[in-house]
């Protein structure tokens, strides 16, 4: 079995943007079923920590080939529905940023039941399988590994910052990691700014 390493996306000769041809456009928040776009596995998680489950999708129309990820959180309170409006369009805004740090995201869904007071969000992404504490006791990385990930998570805090943009809640839990067609690591920030 070959060694896995982290390596930094802008050296990867098989970068994860590249998966992603074809991919839908980002979207506006939608209120519509996220089943009306993507088929999500809700069968088994793929991440799972105490604010959202992850889970593996493909799109409806399976045409693009690509793989996604469906970071699912429940309950949200339907008046919450502002924010989370608002904090999508913040994920847009930094998806023009073009950081090769950042995890991509394609589309939010908030979809809402007459019924009840709380609906389940859906925020669609690359895929990204595990998280940066996950892969850390899967692959038993290296001090090296490790200190490689992180430089490159600060070269993507660093990046953002000079655009004005502050991620404050970094930790092994909020960092995705990528799987290359190579079968080597990219440890990519996930988009995701509380504040």
């Amino acid at each position: 079995m070959a060694k896995r390493t982290i390596i930094s996306k802008a050296s990867a000769p098989n970068s994860h943007n590249n998966k992603h041809k074809g991919a839908p456009k980002r979207t506006p928040f939608s209120f519509e079923p996220i089943t009306n776009y993507f088929i999500p596995d809700y069968s088994q998680p793929l991440i799972s920590n105490p604010l959202m489950t992850t889970y593996h999708a493909t799109s409806v129309n399976g045409s693009d080939g690509n793989l996604y990820s469906i970071q699912r959180i429940e309950n949200v309170p339907n008046s919450a529905s502002v924010f989370w409006i608002r904090r999508w369009n913040h994920i847009l805004e930094l998806s023009k940023a073009a950081s090769p740090g950042l995890l991509n995201y394609f589309a939010c869904h908030m979809e809402k039941s007459a019924n009840t007071e709380t609906s389940p969000l859906c925020l669609v992404s690359e895929f990204a399988a595990n998280t940066l504490r996950d892969i850390k006791g899967k692959l038993n990385l290296s001090l090296a590994d490790a200190i490689r990930a992180m430089f490159q998570v600060s070269e993507t805090l660093i990046d953002l910052k000079k655009q004005g943009h502050f991620h404050h809640c970094i930790n092994p839990d909020s960092i995705f990691v990528i799987g290359n067609q190579d079968h080597t690591y990219s440890s990519n920030s996930e988009i995701w700014v509380h504040g």
